[in-house]
């Protein structure tokens, strides 16, 4: 019974701080990817160092406002 409770203890005492960071990490990953869908759009598609991204929607009603930023520039002689 003394060597249960002493093996029980020693595993907890290493696996419990690797767990422990391992869902840390994991939540603050999964944090970081919903603050950059909201901020740069939904990830389609990645590779290596390309990502592809889809706009949300806010992204796009921002862009039908700025058509009227346009300026259309012709050539002087």
């Amino acid at each position: 019974m003394l060597l249960v409770v002493l093996v029980f203890r020693l595993l907890m005492r290493f696996l419990l701080p690797i767990l422990g960071k391992y869902a840390v990490k994991k939540a603050t990953e999964s944090m970081q990817e919903k603050t950059k869908q909201q901020t740069e759009g939904q990830k389609i598609y990645q590779h290596g160092d390309i990502t592809i991204r889809k706009p949300t929607s806010s992204n796009n009603r921002n862009a039908s406002n700025n058509e009227e930023d346009f300026v259309d520039y012709q050539e002087v002689e």
